[in-house]
Order: structure tokens, then C-alpha cells, then sequence
């Protein structure tokens, strides 16, 4: 499969589980904070701690309103947006999408057997060959 690096907005619950399921917990502690204030809900601190990881490993690019943006490899697949989709046609022709998914250009150009090209670090990269996502 081919793999493509994109930016995602995550809030910080998102980004906590994100971390955990990429590398896992080596243990974990649970607080009860005593608020001293009656009829309160309880509330707790808890505290993972990841597996070791390299320095590199930690994906954050910048802190956002909502939380963080990170930099995810994931595999390309008939659902995922790119911002440059390029399509050929058994007749030869070219069409450029904006945005678009795989299985959403093939229903805007009402066809199937179509071949599909992104850009991957500036270059023209085949990821569709007539319906079947490329190895």
C-alpha cells in the first residue's frame, strides 16, 4: 500500500488515545482530588505512562485552539482525502480533484476502471490502477 503523511487536528483526549494505542502503557496511577467542596462530583487525576519511544517519535507540529496538530503515515485508501487527485480514463483523459476521495471521484466521473495518481513529496505517484488500490 502507498503511505502518505498529512496533518490532523486533534483535541487532547484524541491525541491521549492516539499515544497509547501507538505505544502502548507501562503503567498507570489513579488519584482521588479532594476538593473540599460539598456535594462536588469526585474528581481524579490519572496518570499513563507510555512505552519508551525515540526522540523522534513524538508526532506533535504545533498546539492549536482545539488541542494539537500532528503529523500521522497512514496507508492510502479508497476513503481518504488528498488534496491533489489526479484521474486518467481509458480515453486518455485528465482530470484534476481538489480534495477528493477515490471512491467519491469515481461517482462524480461515473466510472470505476478509473487509474488514479497523487502527489507524494512533488512526485506523480500511481495509487489506483482501474479500480484496485496499488501494493
Amino acid at each position: 500500500m502507498v503511505k502518505i503523511k498529512r496533518k490532523v487536528e486533534m483535541t487532547h483526549e484524541e491525541y491521549a488515545k492516539y499515544m497509547i494505542d501507538r505505544f502502548g502503557i507501562t503503567s498507570y496511577e489513579s488519584a482521588l482530588i479532594d476538593n473540599n467542596i460539598i456535594d462536588a462530583p469526585m474528581e481524579f487525576e490519572q496518570t499513563f505512562t507510555l512505552k519508551p519511544m525515540k526522540k523522534d517519535d513524538n508526532p506533535v507540529i504545533e498546539r492549536s485552539f482545539k488541542g494539537v496538530v500532528i503529523e500521522v503515515e497512514e496507508e492510502i485508501t479508497e476513503d481518504t482525502h488528498l488534496d491533489y487527485l489526479y484521474v486518467l480514463t481509458d480515453a486518455k483523459d485528465v482530470h484534476r480533484c481538489n480534495n477528493f476521495t477515490i471512491k467519491t471521484a469515481s461517482m462524480v466521473i461515473g466510472r470505476d476502471d478509473l487509474t488514479f495518481f497523487t502527489l507524494i513529496d512533488n512526485d506523480l505517484v500511481k495509487i489506483c490502477d482501474r479500480g484496485k488500490l496499488v501494493e
